[in-house]
């Protein structure tokens, strides 16, 4: 048997790959089943051909070309470049409804910059619930009432959670409430300038040091109008549903 491999199979970030530049090695594991003993050097001959037949093998099974992502960019499609509902949309528009959206079908936030605009009528001043939500305690984002009042919370592969947290109680009746992220650039999971405002008058502001890089969740998606999946912080009940009305949410990708 010969092997190229040059890594341990658990890392999930790799460098730059040439096949034609690896170290192979050669096992007899009928002798050596724990493969201790590299026969290459011994056996140049064999090892051109077990190279050659692997080549063969690789090409007869489409193997070829040899994609050496680690495991990080095969959990996000963007990175990957695999096929999305999404396409080259830039503006999305959601309404109340949307529950359960499946993570490759919803807008991807990550490495870039984007801004959530929420058209919402209060019932009261007293209005609570969810607005938007992506992800979930393992990691994502929520926009959501408390009291009236307007909250962001950005879940930080739960090692972190940062709040952006209006002071003052939205008024009953329409508003227009607007989250917007400037992001830094330069990488994955850099971080970035977070802005709300609220019929155009700022009522809160930040930054988020660093950002989700991959994946906001495996298995949750994101919800218009209450929380169906586990709860991205742990200031609310389950399924915290927004007690106003919500006109519709648009997400802009930058």
């Amino acid at each position: 048997m010969a092997s190229a491999l040059s890594f341990p199979p658990w890392v999930a970030e790799r460098g730059a790959f040439d096949p034609d530049k690896q170290k192979w090695e050669l096992y007899n594991i009928d002798d050596d089943f724990t493969q201790a003993n590299d026969l290459a050097a011994q056996n140049p001959d064999k090892l051109r051909q077990m190279q050659d037949l692997w080549w063969i093998e690789a090409s007869k099974y489409n193997v070829l070309p040899l994609d050496w992502r680690g495991s990080n960019p095969r959990f996000n499609a963007e990175l990957m470049g695999r096929p999305s509902l999404i396409g080259k949309r830039k503006t999305m528009t959601y309404y109340p409804g949307t529950f359960g959206l499946p993570d490759a079908a919803a807008p991807p936030m990550l490495n870039k910059s984007w801004t959530i605009t929420a058209e919402l009528e209060l019932s009261d001043s007293n209005t609570n619930g969810i607005i938007i939500t992506h992800g979930g305690m393992q990691a994502g984002y929520g926009l959501y009432l408390k009291d009236s009042k307007p909250v962001f919370v950005y879940n930080y592969l739960a090692l972190d959670w940062i709040y952006f947290n209006a002071k003052e109680a939205l008024p009953k009746g329409k508003t227009k409430l607007i989250v917007d992220f400037l992001y830094d650039g330069g990488g994955l999971g850099k971080g970035g300038k977070i802005s709300m405002s609220a019929n155009g008058k700022k009522i809160a502001e930040g930054r988020l040091e660093k950002t989700v890089p991959v994946q906001f969740s495996i298995v949750e998606g994101m919800d218009i109008g209450k929380d169906v999946g586990s709860p991205v912080d742990w200031n609310y009940k389950m399924p915290f549903e927004f007690t106003g009305k919500i006109e519709k949410v648009t997400v802009d990708l930058k």
